[in-house]
């Protein structure tokens, strides 16, 4: 079912070095993480935990959350980052190794090589 508050990986591939790029917030767990350290081009590690800390610095702007399924962890930093301002946040559809063929996750494989 689609949602106003998800975003495909293919749009988003379109946004990533734009000028409409929004930040791109990678909220992976440290063990998700350790498996697959590589970071969608333009994204930062941030702990979902800790959100009240950061969040609040992205507030007026957009923003897109990144987890390994594209689910709870990104929902609800994704609401958090609503709730405080945060004028568009997102989490990305189905952003885990299912879409191992995906322009993001291909961009994301060039970064970790040195590639890009």
């Amino acid at each position: 079912m689609s949602s106003f508050t998800l975003i495909s990986p293919d749009k988003l591939a379109r946004l990533i070095g734009t000028a409409n790029m929004p930040v791109l917030i990678d909220v992976r767990t440290d063990e998700d993480f350790a498996a697959d350290p590589r970071l969608i081009p333009g994204a930062v590690k941030r702990n979902h935990q800790q959100a009240a800390d950061w969040g609040k610095a992205l507030s007026g702007q957009s923003a897109i959350v990144v987890c390994l399924r594209g689910q709870k962890l990104a929902q609800g930093t994704a609401a958090w980052l609503r709730h405080v301002g945060a004028h568009s946040s997102h989490q990305l559809l189905r952003s885990g190794s299912r879409h191992k063929h995906s322009s993001l996750s291909q961009g994301r494989e060039a970064i970790a090589t040195g590639s890009v």
